[in-house]
């Protein structure tokens, strides 16, 4: 909201989370320095969830811990979210960039 930018750059976050997150193949092929991303974002646990419940894929960590995990990201993500979402609709009343809201 507060920034222009070109409509398919997200694409390229959501992209590189999905790799990092397992998403196209195991995390154990990534290379040792890029591991810890995976841990370190909720794309993984919801991916090992999802697909232990799909397939029936055995899981590094249990069911609870994965679940553990998602409820810690959406604790503190979700509250930061709305706190730089209302920050930036601010900031962009400020600046007269959005009529709206």
């Amino acid at each position: 909201m507060a920034f222009k930018q070109v409509a398919g750059a997200s694409q390229f976050i959501v992209s590189g989370i999905a790799i990092v997150g397992g998403l196209y193949f195991p995390i154990a092929l990534l290379p040792g320095w890029i591991r810890w991303a995976s841990e370190a974002q909720p794309f993984t646990p919801a991916t090992d969830l999802m697909r232990h419940l799909l397939v029936n894929t055995p899981l590094v960590h249990p069911a609870v811990v994965e679940l553990l995990k998602l409820v810690g990201f959406t604790v503190v993500l979700l509250p930061a979210g709305f706190a730089l979402l209302r920050a930036a609709i601010r900031y962009g009343q400020r600046t007269g960039t959005i009529a709206g809201y």
